[in-house]
């Protein structure tokens, strides 16, 4: 038996047992959000060693650094089927819990009841109203590295393309707060938050187009396909999901030689 417990309202009293319930969200209560194709910027820093030529075509070796910021946030309000499970706890025939609300404490005394349910019972409650509060950060920072190949188009323009491996660095904190108001005025809230690093595996292929303004400098612009593995990590039974297979840059810069 415990006299460590406590209870809101008489009509929990039920013969010579106490009735304590407790509500969960039903499995069908989901609320996933999809964020599609959402543009963010970024830097990329870009070294290009040149290793030979032939018949005006440069080749060499590239690698590059890069960052970006992913954000993503949610508010979402929806309805619920909630499943409450109602256990009793008797107590000794002949006596009378205290009147509610009670609240006993671990070191007593106080009134008596057993400190495992003699029965339980679980019922569908629908209609529940649901807020729902995510939010997603991460820093995404890049590594890349192959060969590359510039052909000269005229004295001021060149086409360049490069291809190799591509590595990603994704450091991300996750939070969430859900608040359910059943329908009968009660209402519950959880929160939570956590943090994960992950290194990202893949592939780039990318084309530039240079345009040298003098003997130093030059102005580049181009399109990068990139292909990394997905990112998936689950905080405290909430799953975060970054598909970074098809990811598609488009970049504009300044190069200087030297």
């Amino acid at each position: 038996q415990t006299w460590n417990w406590g209870y809101d309202h008489d009509n929990q009293v039920s013969g010579n047992t106490i009735l304590m319930s407790r509500s969960t969200l039903t499995s069908d209560a989901s609320a996933a959000k999809s964020f599609n194709s959402d543009p963010s910027f970024g830097g990329e820093l870009v070294f290009n060693r040149q290793l030979g030529m032939r018949d005006n075509v440069r080749f060499g070796v590239e690698a590059a650094a890069n960052y970006q910021n992913i954000s993503l946030s949610d508010n979402s309000r929806f309805t619920a089927n909630v499943s409450r499970t109602t256990d009793a706890y008797s107590f000794t025939d002949g006596t009378t819990p205290p009147s509610a609300p009670y609240q006993g404490t671990f070191n007593g005394p106080g009134f008596v009841i057993g400190d495992t349910p003699v029965s339980s019972s679980t019922s569908i409650v629908p209609g529940a109203s649901v807020s729902d509060h995510r939010r997603y950060e991460a820093d995404l920072w890049g590594f890349r590295l192959g060969p590359y190949v510039e052909i000269p188009l005229n004295d001021r323009l060149s086409l360049a393309a490069s291809a190799g491996l591509a590595v990603g660095v994704i450091n991300g904190n996750a939070s969430w707060q859900q608040t359910v108001s059943l329908e009968n005025g009660g209402t519950t809230s959880n929160s939570g938050k956590g943090s994960d690093c992950d290194v990202l595996w893949g592939g780039y292929v990318e084309a530039n187009l240079i345009c040298k303004l003098d003997e130093h400098w030059s102005v580049i612009g181009g399109a990068q396909y990139q292909n990394l593995d997905n990112y998936t990590h689950t905080f405290g039974g909430r799953k975060v999901a970054i598909d970074l297979s098809h990811s598609f840059f488009v970049t504009i810069g300044v190069g200087y030689s030297f």
